[in-house]
């Protein structure tokens, strides 16, 4: 059985088959890091230089972070306040944290995004991550989602007091936790089937994010519109509320209605 990662775990939130696609038939020509990618990365650096700790390096493969992570936890007393990309791995479920701090007897977690505010979408993620954190026996006081303060403004250079707003979501990620459990069952399922799942095409072809493999989907749909409403860039809910209505190209639309 595969690994169950939160990457994997969020492309089974968004869709089964996109999830399955990943497990057996993955796309094999490598993608270049996107623009929002190498900003969250950026974003990423800046934090660890406002508050120091120790990053775990990724460079040797995830069995390797994970003793690592193991190690820096067993000195005790002597363990780092601030660990940066610590890993985990409790079975089949496995993660590397953005950022893990030391907090009475306990830890607190902090989900870092190049994004200017949390997200429904946020929530699920952290929640995964504090799900395999209480299973590997580490007790999870309170998690954040760190995010861009859009008011920050770089004064001095290498200066990023300032940048990161770590809003408390505690509360809903552990309401979460019992989904986030019950989803991680399914998606286990969905991993050893050798037999693809049954998805429609939608909305969660593109939301929150469009799915890499949305032409193998769409490509296997019949003939139709010739500006399909599944093709609404950021459709989301405008989308789907047109699908519902059964409109199926874009020039049946309602006029008063954006296109």
């Amino acid at each position: 059985m595969p690994w169950l990662t939160k990457f994997r775990f969020l492309s089974g939130l968004q869709c089964r088959l996109r999830l399955w696609f990943e497990i057996h038939q993955p796309i094999e020509e490598e993608v270049e890091p996107g623009v929002a990618i190498l900003q969250g990365r950026s974003f990423d650096e800046a934090v660890r230089r406002m508050h120091p700790g120790v990053v775990i390096s990724r460079e040797k493969g995830m069995p390797a972070v994970t003793a690592e992570t193991l190690r820096s936890l067993a000195l005790g007393d002597s363990a780092p306040q601030v660990m940066y990309q610590p890993a985990f791995r409790s079975e089949d479920l496995t993660f590397i944290a953005d950022i893990l701090r030391r907090a009475g007897d306990g830890f607190e977690l902090t989900e870092v995004k190049a994004s200017t505010g949390v997200k429904e979408r946020h929530i699920p993620d952290a929640a995964f991550q504090a799900l395999v954190l209480g299973r590997f026996g580490v007790a999870t006081r309170r998690v954040f989602i760190g995010h861009v303060n859009n008011w920050f403004v770089l004064e001095r250079l290498g200066d990023y007091d300032g940048l990161l707003v770590e809003p408390d979501v505690t509360d809903e990620v552990m309401a979460y936790l019992p989904t986030a459990a019950a989803l991680v069952d399914d998606l286990r399922i969905v991993m050893g089937d050798p037999v693809a799942p049954v998805v429609e095409v939608g909305s969660h072809c593109v939301t929150p994010y469009e799915c890499p493999f949305f032409g193998r989907c769409h490509g296997a749909q019949p003939a139709g519109a010739d500006y399909p409403v599944e093709s609404l860039p950021r459709g989301g809910k405008m989308m789907q509320a047109l699908i519902d209505e059964g409109y199926e190209d874009l020039r049946q639309a309602p006029s008063a209605r954006p296109r």
